[in-house]
């Protein structure tokens, strides 16, 4: 299958994925940290779930164990960005500037990997972004922000982990278990830096959000298997 069609299919599970994550971190009482965590972790749950069935392979942590770590922390703070970001904008706003990680992602692929960049890919870029664009834009919602900024660095942090992710995989064939523990090792490093957010990360799981955040993790993963 072409990767526009993965493309697009990871850019509309990624807008509805958005519009869940909207609702809940405009609930009273949201948590970035735990619902970061819990995110992350049931994330990992459902992949890991898949690749259980489908074979898990060992990969080469000992090899490209600064790559592993560097997938861990980028993945992090992505998410805390966006999820911050999430609590003061738009749903709409929020899938535009963080569809530009696709750009984020190419300029580190060319400088920090040396991966090559061709005119059909450029042009594929441009339509999926247009694509996103067209479809979520709306001016009287867009208005650039503090959570404007935070939806960025989203992007930013995002956009380098898929270089990272691109130089892994090279060495690395297994895409399912990589998926996993892209998931898996962001929601462990904020456990262990945050662990003041874990009793609240436990009331979460046992709140009336957690059937959203069920939803949103499904289409998220969905999103992420796609990219």
């Amino acid at each position: 299958m072409h990767w526009l069609v993965f493309s697009a299919i990871s850019i509309v599970t990624l807008s509805v994925a958005n519009l869940l994550q909207r609702k809940l971190m405009r609930e009273e009482g949201s948590q970035v940290v735990a619902s970061s965590i819990v995110f992350q972790l049931f994330c990992a749950l459902l992949i890991g779930a898949v690749t259980a069935v489908l074979g898990f392979s060992i990969p080469p942590l000992r090899e490209y164990w600064f790559n592993f770590v560097l997938m861990g922390v980028l993945y992090a703070g992505g998410t805390l960005f966006l999820f911050r970001s999430l609590q003061t904008i738009g749903a709409s706003e929020a899938t535009i500037l963080t569809a530009s990680r696709a750009l984020w992602a190419v300029a580190a692929g060319v400088i920090l990997v040396g991966d090559f960049i061709n005119v059909s890919k450029v042009i594929g870029i441009v339509l999926v972004l247009g694509a996103v664009v067209l479809v979520s834009y709306n001016p009287r919602e867009f208005k650039f922000s503090k959570g404007s900024l935070f939806a960025l660095l989203a992007a930013i942090f995002y956009g380098l982990a898929v270089a990272n992710d691109s130089y892994i995989l090279k060495h690395y064939s297994d895409v399912m278990t990589f998926t996993t523990l892209a998931f898996l090792f962001p929601g462990l490093i904020m456990a262990v830096f945050r662990p003041s957010a874990l009793p609240k990360a436990v009331e979460f799981v046992k709140s009336r959000q957690m059937l959203t955040m069920i939803i949103m993790s499904f289409f998220y993963s969905v999103s992420a298997i796609a990219s």
